[in-house]
C-alpha cells in the first residue's frame, strides 16, 4: 500500500465516527455537503464529490475490516 494511502487511512481513522457521520449525510442531503464544503473555501462538482465520497466510503470500510 502507498504511503499516501496509508496515511490517508490514519487521518480519517483518529475521527472515524464524525467522518461516517458526514458520509451518511451526504447519502441523505449532498448539496448540503457541497454547500458546506463550498462555505470552506472548496469548490467540487456533484460528480468530485461523489467520487471524494465514494473513496472516504472506501477507507472506511477497509478501517473495519481490519
Amino acid at each position: 500500500m502507498d504511503q499516501q494511502l496509508i496515511d490517508f487511512k490514519n487521518y480519517v481513522n483518529k475521527d472515524k465516527e464524525r467522518i461516517q457521520h458526514a458520509v451518511d449525510v451526504f447519502d441523505e442531503e449532498p448539496h448540503f455537503v457541497r454547500n458546506y464544503i463550498a462555505e470552506q473555501g472548496l469548490e467540487y462538482t456533484p460528480d468530485q464529490l461523489a467520487k471524494m465520497i465514494e473513496l472516504i466510503r472506501n477507507v472506511l470500510e477497509d478501517i473495519d475490516n481490519e
